[in-house]
Formats: structure tokens, sequence, C-alpha cells
């Protein structure tokens, strides 16, 4: 039951993060890099969640 806890903790941060850079991008960003900066947070988060998902798939 724990393990699941931890798994919900780390997706809803992740998730979280990805909100708040998302928001840096659209707030901070000149409007003719905005979409590169969309994508980019986007694959950052991709590459993030599948390298959290791996460490987590070790634990158990």
């Amino acid at each position: 039951m724990k393990r699941e806890w931890i798994e919900i903790g780390i997706s809803t941060g992740l998730v979280f993060l990805m909100i708040v850079m998302l928001l840096v991008v659209e707030l901070n960003v000149s409007a003719d890099l905005k979409s590169a900066g969309f994508a980019l947070v986007v694959i950052l988060f991709i590459i993030v969640m599948g390298l959290v998902g791996i460490k987590l798939a070790d634990i158990s």
C-alpha cells in the first residue's frame, strides 16, 4: 500500500512541476518561441517520467 502512495505522490509532483514550467514558458518566453518552449517542456516531462518509472520499477 505504501508503494502506491509513493507513486501517486511522485506522479502528482511531476505533473505539478510540468504545469509550473508551462506557466513559466507562457509568461516569460516571446511569442515566436512559445511553441518550441511548450514542446521542450513536454519532452522533458516524458523523459523524467520515464526515468522515474524505471527507478520505481527497480524498487519493487
